[in-house]
């Protein structure tokens, strides 16, 4: 037996340990029967990855009015929960033992009835669970998630084929949530759009979390030329986090010295609460697969995302259909199914880009006229 297999039989003797005795607070009836009064919510992966599992918090507080609900959150997700109505308190944890032993205080005393792990990482999240006494736990196990301890959870979801808003929707469905037309949403105020109906603005999101998803500057230079022909007035915001600096100093410098003055540059300069004021002022977001995208989606904003390549599991955009649009690189080049390749976002066109951008805008425009 190797070391990992034998480390991870003591954590699940542990644990169930632990979990048996708080057995003894179960009830004698389905969990779908039960109203818990205090609901942990555990996901504590990036932006994106939150995001997707709001539509199940949604669900979870319709089902259990009364109850207060603790989100588990990520410490690079502090202060994105501002007076939300879905989510009573907040607490951080990373995927470490010490970061269960910081989370752990505030969990004990929360008294949490039930678990409901959306996104983290195995065994960190159901030991938080079974040390903060939780009687009962479900849990997603994500596609890149550890499968193991499945005996200590009361119940779980292990579909690797539907995307992630699917499955956390399905993994609440289990407590008799309603899970029909739920929506993602961001959980703090977002200021209102502006009620400027002339100028046109245009977000990129540059990076994302691997580099060979991010979007190739030379097409979005040449993407700014062809919008700027289009709409003399059009702003561009950039988005992006602080370790991508270096991609917008890129596309500035072959970008026209001309058009700098239309640039407005957020790249490492937003908290997550002010990157969601200012996506929510663009007329269309133009971004790879990234959690920017999502911020997007959940503020109902248009966007143009462009994909490496189709997965049944993929994290497009589940809602408003309407508003999306997906390009793939895969169905301009086949060689974007190999993984080896560094740039396959290079194999979409400017103008299949444009075209889409352009569709957009005027259906914003149909809009603000309205």
């Amino acid at each position: 037996m190797s070391f990992s297999a034998f480390r991870m039989n003591v954590i699940n003797f542990v644990l169930t340990f632990y979990k048996n005795r708080a057995n003894s607070k179960k009830m004698d009836t389905t969990i779908d029967k039960i109203s818990f009064k205090r609901i942990l919510v555990i996901n504590n992966k990036l932006l994106g990855d939150f995001l997707f599992c709001t539509p199940a918090i949604r669900a979870l507080k319709e089902k259990y009015p009364d109850a207060k609900i603790l989100v588990v959150l990520s410490p690079k997700n502090k202060g994105i929960v501002e007076c939300n109505p879905f989510i009573d308190e907040v607490v951080y944890m990373d995927n470490s033992v010490s970061g269960v032993f910081r989370a752990l205080h505030m969990a004990k005393r929360f008294k949490p009835e039930i678990s409901v792990i959306f996104h983290s990482r195995t065994p960190y999240d159901i030991a938080l669970s079974v040390f903060s006494g939780c009687p009962y736990i479900i849990k997603h196990y994500f596609n890149n998630d550890i499968k193991k301890l499945f005996e200590v959870c009361d119940d779980y979801i292990l579909d690797v084929n539907k995307p992630p808003v699917i499955n956390h929707l399905a993994l609440v469905k289990k407590l008799g949530c309603d899970i029909a037309g739920k929506k993602m949403f961001f959980p703090a105020e977002v200021k209102e759009r502006d009620s400027d109906n002339v100028n046109v603005r245009v977000g990129y999101q540059l990076g994302a979390s691997k580099s060979n998803r991010y979007l190739p500057v030379e097409t979005l230079r040449d993407l700014t030329v062809q919008i700027k022909k289009q709409f003399p007035s059009c702003e561009f915001h950039l988005f992006g986090a602080p370790s991508e600096v270096e991609l917008g100093e890129a596309f500035l410098s072959i970008t026209e010295p001309t058009l700098h003055s239309d640039v407005v540059n957020h790249i490492g300069k937003t908290t997550l609460n002010k990157l969601a004021d200012v996506v929510n002022n663009v007329d269309v977001l133009v971004t790879p697969d990234t959690g920017t995208l999502h911020v997007a989606t959940a503020l109902g904003v248009r966007t143009v995302s462009l994909f490496v390549c189709r997965k049944e599991n993929g994290c497009e955009p589940q809602q408003d259909a309407h508003l999306h649009t997906i390009i793939y690189a895969s169905d301009y080049n086949q060689l974007a199914f190999d993984r080896t390749q560094p740039k396959p976002l290079e194999y979409i066109s400017c103008e299949a880009v444009f075209n889409q951008v352009l569709n957009a805008i005027y259906q914003r425009q149909s809009q603000k006229v309205k």
